[in-house]
């Protein structure tokens, strides 16, 4: 049977962490939290390395693209936007949701909304 050890714990100000996904390198871990931040962390060190102001409102879901050229992070504010995933510069608002975006995915270049 394997068992599991805690490596780090991730202090996070601005509310619960309510989404989070890892690089695909695995070096780096993306959260998004209650208070709307995308935070970004070292993942051998625990260490943050950036926080974005990324949306007004809480953020639902999140999720990085296959090729890792992109994160698409999910409001409450109806809206999905897109981050540069080695920059982290804001790309693209996708809008036109009329309800809460709870949950995106990202299959190979595409991000779908699975409300």
């Amino acid at each position: 049977m394997d068992t599991f050890e805690q490596l780090k714990v991730l202090q996070v100000e601005g509310g619960a962490v309510l989404a989070l996904d890892f690089s695909t390198d695995d070096q780096r871990l993306f959260t998004g939290s209650r208070d709307g931040n995308l935070s970004v962390w070292r993942v051998t060190t625990g260490e943050l390395l950036d926080v974005i102001p990324a949306h007004d409102d809480v953020i639902t879901s999140l999720c990085t693209t296959k090729d890792g050229l992109y994160i698409a992070t999910a409001s409450l504010h109806h809206t999905i936007k897109l981050w540069r995933g080695d920059t982290l510069n804001f790309e693209a608002t996708l809008v036109g949701h009329t309800d809460i975006v709870e949950s995106v995915v990202a299959a190979g270049m595409f991000v779908m909304n699975l409300a």
